[in-house]
């Protein structure tokens, strides 16, 4: 039996002109109604209104782009003077003595990539098909048994991803992740809303369009849901973050960490040489002298294209999603919301009409609203950058195959080739067109692969080294 609605829930609909959210109400059966009251119930209309009006805003501003120019970085010539030694040592000491730990998110769906469940169960092991998140798992339980240390993990996943990756991890318990400390956290959802009107879209009849917050939706709640304070208990001084797309997530890099000792730091930054102006990374830059990284939908094609004088990019450094956050500056930024905006980004959201028709729109009818963790950068003390090898660190997986980059394709292939080269480094004949694959587990960089190689002389079937 269904309910009339309540005044209690539409006067403040009617207050924000959002009466559309229950122009269905009298069709849904009680259960509907049920869902649909509580996603109404969650909603802060203040909030959203004004993240419309400052949209809406923004599209008219005209920014003065004159003061920006490069961010100083340790490139990757530097990696071979005296401080960037001592930054390894320090960042080693600090993963010995359990100053470190994880957070990955991993809310996205692998829809793009023709997948329908959670991006991080994306089978990408060249010759294993282990997942992505098996994949990062397996790096971090190498680290903590070279170092002889804990590093727990902080997973973010959706409200789409959690189910999933539950079940996941409560299948591959203990088993393949024995001794690795886990524990989940949900980002928060926020509705998708009319470009010209600020109406918020309804997915279906009984659903309104809701979309996760953006990766800067980590800390709102990694904060809510105890993870901060679990990581202040363990007396974890620094959180190492990365997202579940990069096999090659360089987790935990000593190189990193140590640098972030070095400088005083409360955010540092792993970055590679862009391959052209258009390529789809932030950009990190300072601008009126102050450090910031941008997406790089945020920066003008006349500013990106932009040249030194030797006709390299200026703004070459591309950050690849992979941080160092002292925990200090986390707890800062979760009791100031105002160090992490929502940013309005202009999308395509499948919607139903006013007479409950569903549309797909091939124009951008929506904004969606976003947090980016990278923003923290404005507020850090000593941001710090550092370069880092494109064919050892970073090889997304965004697009599907077909596409002309960063595909599951071209991934698979990036951690084949670079695992080829220890072998080829310990003097070994790999035969061409074989895959490779080597578990961190059996050997967490070409030093280690050397010191284990046995007589085995060449390759030529695909060959996964694990443990």
């Amino acid at each position: 039996m269904t309910k009339p609605i309540s005044r209690e829930l539409s006067e403040p609909l009617s207050q924000f002109g959002q009466e559309d959210l229950v122009a269905f109400w009298d069709r849904l059966d009680a259960a509907k109604q049920q869902q649909l009251e509580q996603q109404i119930r969650a909603l802060d209309l203040v909030e959203l209104n004004d993240l419309f009006q400052q949209a809406t805003k923004a599209e008219e501003e005209d920014i003065d782009w004159t003061s920006v120019c490069p961010a100083p970085a340790y490139r990757l010539q530097d990696h071979s003077t005296n401080s960037a030694a001592m930054a390894y040592q320090l960042g080693v000491e600090a993963l010995r003595t359990n100053q470190v730990g994880v957070v990955l998110v991993a809310g996205g769906q692998g829809s793009r990539l023709g997948f329908e469940q959670p991006k991080g169960l994306f089978p990408i092991g060249p010759v294993s098909q282990r997942c992505l998140l098996q994949v990062l798992i397996d790096r971090i339980r190498a680290i903590s048994n070279r170092y002889e240390s804990s590093i727990p993990l902080y997973l973010m996943t959706s409200p789409q991803t959690k189910c999933p990756l539950e079940d996941f991890l409560e299948k591959h318990r203990p088993g393949e992740m024995e001794g690795t400390q886990i524990k989940l956290f949900c980002q928060q959802a926020i509705p998708a809303v009319d470009r010209r009107t600020g109406k918020i879209l309804m997915e279906s009849t009984d659903s309104i369009a809701l979309s996760p917050n953006g990766h800067g939706g980590m800390l709102a709640a990694f904060a809510e849901q105890g993870c901060l304070a679990d990581a202040e208990q363990r007396s974890l001084k620094y959180l190492f973050y990365g997202q579940i797309d990069n096999p090659l997530l360089p987790i935990c890099d000593p190189q990193l960490i140590g640098y972030h000792i070095l400088a005083q730091s409360e955010m540092s930054t792993h970055v590679v040489a862009k391959t052209a102006a258009s390529e789809k990374v932030g950009v990190a830059l300072l601008r009126d002298d102050q450090f910031q990284i941008l997406e790089y939908s945020q920066l003008p094609e006349t500013v990106a294209t932009r040249n030194d004088p030797d006709g390299n990019l200026l703004f070459w450094a591309g950050s690849i999603g992979s941080h160092v956050f002292s925990t200090s500056l986390l707890r800062q930024a979760a009791d100031d919301t105002s160090l992490l905006p929502y940013h309005a980004s202009k999308k395509n959201v499948p919607c139903v009409q006013p007479d409950g028709t569903p549309v797909n729109p091939t124009t951008l009818n929506a904004f969606k609203f976003e947090r980016f963790i990278f923003d923290l950068a404005t507020a850090a003390t000593n941001p710090v950058l550092v370069e880092v090898d494109r064919q050892e660190a970073f090889a997304p997986v965004k697009n599907a195959d077909g596409a002309e980059r960063d595909t599951p394709m071209t991934a698979r292939q990036m951690m084949s080739d670079l695992y080829r080269s220890w072998l080829v480094a310990a003097s070994i004949q790999v035969a061409p067109d074989v895959d490779i694959e080597i578990n961190p587990c059996w050997a967490l960089d070409q030093e280690e692969f050397a010191a284990k190689t046995t007589d085995q002389t060449s390759i030529d079937k695909p060959t996964y080294f694990h443990p």
